[in-house]
């Protein structure tokens, strides 16, 4: 075993033995309620072959989040993200398997079950089981109003507002000009202030079209609260588990346990809870 001291030193810690893993679940991982019911992921290990071990976050190499980074920008640049975790520099995971992997056993051996450290800060959606699914447009009065996603809002709605009125680099810069041709008065002006232009392509358009640009135009970013598109801050302690399907995504320490060696690993972790011995197993991955 390690010193306390290298543990926190080091950024990787291998567990050769599944009893290792159990013992750093009881020391770090106290206000995790079930080990029956932990976090679930899905990832190819470099070398082939997943193994036991405690891992610090990493931050992303690339900066592409699931096609919506400039939305997430303005997102969490809104007052309410304060305390969430950096999605460039957090691992993400699914409250269930089913959502991860579909077939277990096809998939099984890139599962990892995740356990975070105590006080950590985990973000959750609540009402989309993916962040880039989330409902960014919620207009309850419109009936006729299909769900907005980011994904959706940059493929089609957005960007078919942003082209018919004008074309930006960004979509900061596409916002910030909306409001200034459509915004009086902190209202949405259907003459567009005097643009004729936009005011025919206004008048010809969807209704569908013309909610959706006034909501951008009078409410986006600012209502872009966690409460509004749906998201939620928990710890170990608070995090509800397993409920319906969400992600959720965090920063810091964790356990992560491959899916072979989990039954393995829940029962040394109940029997050093009980005070008992289980017969001795053969180590199954040596650290590099």
């Amino acid at each position: 075993m390690i010193s306390f001291k290298q543990f926190l030193q080091e950024e990787d810690v291998y567990h050769k033995m599944p009893k290792q893993a159990a013992e750093v679940f009881l020391k770090h991982c106290t206000q995790w309620n079930d080990v029956d019911v932990p976090l679930y992921r899905l990832t190819r290990a470099q070398n082939g072959v997943h193994a036991m071990r405690t891992r610090s976050t990493r931050v992303r190499a690339s900066e592409s989040q699931g096609g919506s980074r400039e939305i997430q920008k303005m997102i969490f640049a809104q007052p309410g993200w304060e305390g969430y975790p950096d999605r460039t520099q957090s691992i993400f995971c699914s409250t269930k398997k089913e959502f991860v992997v579909g077939d277990i056993d096809e998939y099984g051996e890139n599962l990892v079950l995740i356990y975070p450290f105590d006080g950590t800060k985990i973000a959750m959606t609540t009402q989309a089981n993916d962040f880039n699914f989330i409902n960014l447009v919620q207009i309850k009065q419109v009936n006729d109003l299909p769900v907005m996603h980011a994904e959706s809002m940059i493929q089609s709605y957005w960007a078919m507002t942003i082209n018919k009125l004008r074309a930006d680099v960004d979509l900061k810069t596409s916002l910030q000009n909306l409001k200034e041709n459509w915004l009086k008065d902190g209202k949405f002006d259907p003459t567009a202030n005097g643009n004729e232009k936009a005011v025919e392509v206004y008048e010809m358009s969807s209704n569908t079209f013309r909610k959706t640009l006034q909501f951008l135009v009078e409410k986006v970013p600012e209502v872009w609260t966690p409460e509004f598109i749906g998201c939620e801050l928990v710890t170990p302690a608070t995090i509800n588990l397993p409920g319906k399907t969400r992600e959720a995504w965090f920063t810091g320490k964790y356990l992560s346990i491959p899916y072979p060696d989990w039954k393995r690993f829940k029962e040394e972790v109940k029997a050093l809870q009980t005070g008992t011995e289980l017969p001795p197993k053969q180590p199954i991955f040596t650290a590099r």
